[in-house]
């Protein structure tokens, strides 16, 4: 929550500073990273979150700290240096790297990283070390915010000292991060024998992330390939104003969760739908709200935003939709999630992530950014009726199976 603050800070600092063009490619890039990062360590980086449980003494738990970030690390930097061979090759330019070997490096360093540091937080975080946990989260939220803004009124703003910020934020946070997992460490080794135990864990959870990227964030690359920068930047905008919301509705079920697992923990499963079911009209009224008080910034105020960045009621109306399914989506998450079922919700996903990607192609070529959004509700609507179809099937089979 506090990285997405973070982030959501930057923003207006990099409408003002950075010009259209340069904004969609921030976007691009954030994407870009949301997808590299789990595909090339396969997701192995955040493995140990649910493994390490799995083992009782010190050193076993070393030797699976030790195999999941080399592992990890061996496998992202062999699929970068492939990357890298085919741009040299190739001569490849692309939108975010514009082919240049600098802004290729820094792009690899930000992959290589994040997964250093994401392994020490999710490390962090399941070993109950608060003080650690809150320093690293604290690092990556505001680093790149500060950073930038020295850069900025030091009179270098710009798209360049953006991705520098970026990785340096990386590279501090992967070293706080080494430190750290270091000493959990001591006394371990690489031990090849956990990689099967490791990948049947972590592959399943980088198919998942594909279609939950899919959906989120291939509008963005989708567009690249057939609008300007400059007109696709309102649309990154929004997107990100998407996932902000999304945060919001998330913490209302945060909040309740441990009501939610003791009711169906003691076998309640009808009070524990009943909280499920109030959340989620919570979840939508909060969405409404948050979507109520844009348009009354935007339209009933005349509150306007740079000409690039300025969304229509109908692409405004249509992220609302997003946002409104999207909270129908967590509550097929939260009952499966109570019923111990989850094992359903990636068919769901990957149906709806390849529906997305399909129709964004198909809508962008003529309707624009409009087209765009009009594929992520049908993807976010897809996902919630499939979850949701699955959680209610699960949750009569358990209601039958209780009587």
């Amino acid at each position: 929550m506090w990285r997405r603050i973070a982030s959501l800070a930057l923003i207006p600092v990099l409408i003002v500073s950075l010009d259209a063009d340069d904004y969609t490619r921030y976007g691009l890039l954030m994407s870009a990273l949301a997808l590299l990062i789990p595909v090339a360590s396969w997701n192995i980086h955040v493995s140990h979150a649910r493994l390490l449980f799995d083992y009782d003494d010190r050193a076993a738990q070393a030797r699976l700290l030790v195999t999941t970030l080399g592992s990890a690390c061996i496998a992202a930097l062999s699929l970068l240096l492939i990357i890298g061979v085919c741009y040299a090759i190739g001569g490849i330019s692309d939108p975010v790297s514009l082919g240049q070997p600098v802004l290729l490096l820094l792009l690899a360093l930000l992959v290589v990283g994040g997964i250093v540091a994401e392994h020490g937080v999710v490390l962090a975080r399941a070993r109950g070390h608060v003080w650690v946990y809150s320093s690293l989260v604290v690092l990556q939220g505001t680093g790149t915010l500060v950073l930038y803004l020295a850069a900025w009124y030091s009179g270098g703003g710009g798209y360049f000292w953006l991705l520098v910020a970026l990785a340096t934020t990386a590279a501090l946070t992967a070293t706080g991060s080494v430190i750290y997992t270091f000493r959990q460490m001591q006394g371990g080794r690489f031990d090849g024998s956990l990689l099967r135990e490791i990948f049947s864990y972590s592959a399943p959870t980088v198919v998942h992330l594909l279609a939950l990227w899919g959906i989120n964030s291939s509008g963005r690359w989708i567009g690249a390939a057939y609008m300007s920068l400059e007109s696709l930047a309102g649309f990154t905008l929004l997107t990100q104003f998407v996932a902000a919301s999304g945060m919001l509705a998330r913490a209302l079920y945060d909040a309740e969760q441990p009501k939610i697992g003791t009711a169906f923990g003691k076998g309640l499963l009808g009070a524990g739908k009943h909280t499920i079911n109030r959340i989620t009209l919570w979840g939508v009224g909060l969405i409404v709200g948050v979507y109520g008080v844009g348009w009354m910034l935007l339209w009933g105020l005349g509150f306007t935003l740079p000409p690039a960045y300025q969304p229509t009621m109908t692409v405004f109306g249509l992220a609302a939709l997003c946002n409104i399914f999207d909270v129908g989506y967590l509550r097929g998450i939260q009952l499966l999630s109570a019923l111990k079922r989850t094992g359903s919700l990636s068919v769901a996903t990957v149906i709806s992530g390849c529906v997305t990607g399909v129709a964004g192609f198909l809508l962008v070529q003529e309707m624009g950014e409009n087209g765009l959004m009009l594929a992520m509700v049908v993807g976010y609507l897809l996902q919630a009726v499939l979850s949701n179809a699955i959680a209610n099937w699960r949750y009569r089979f358990a209601l039958s199976a209780q009587s």
